[in-house]
């Protein structure tokens, strides 16, 4: 017995460890996602400054032009002032539908690193029981308790 209870106490010692390296990566995963959303949002905003350059530059392209033709005021340089302005607003409004998407996708990595981390440190405690149910006998002895001599007994209880 002396050597079964050494080998459960140096299984739950691998265990404990085991835990803390799983709550260890688990938070540096967490730290790493959110980096990495940090960074799309830079990212984004910076696609989102380029964006609004280019549009305003156009729009005093046109508008230049159209000064210079004399058409300043006609419905086709209004008509074109509108459209860059509803294609910008369509290029972020997608713009910000994938950042969210990215965000979601990214939060749902982190909820399923933390799903695994418990789900390790679940078969940690069924290998731990494992090892204790092995040492102890295993089934061979379990069973050997209720082996009885194979004829029927008076009381109907196996074994008694």
């Amino acid at each position: 017995m002396g050597f079964a209870a050494v080998a459960v106490i140096g299984t739950g010692f691998a265990m404990q460890n085991q835990q803390k390296a799983a709550r260890k990566a688990e938070r540096a995963q967490k730290e790493a996602g959110a980096r990495q959303e940090a960074a799309q949002k830079s990212q984004q905003m910076e696609s989102r400054r380029n964006q609004i350059r280019q549009e305003r530059a156009r729009r005093a392209q046109i508008m230049q032009r159209a000064g210079n033709l004399g058409v300043a005021g006609s419905s086709g340089a209004l008509g074109a002032v509108g459209s860059l302005g509803t294609q910008m607003g369509s290029a972020l409004g997608f713009q910000q539908g994938q950042g969210l998407a990215s965000q979601a996708v990214g939060a749902s990595m982190q909820e399923a690193a933390g799903h695994q981390a418990k789900a390790a440190q679940w078969g940690a405690y069924a290998q731990l029981g494992q090892s204790a149910f092995s040492q102890m006998g295993g089934w061979d002895k379990l069973t050997e308790k209720f082996k009885g001599t194979g004829a029927p007994s008076s009381t109907g209880t196996p074994g008694v």
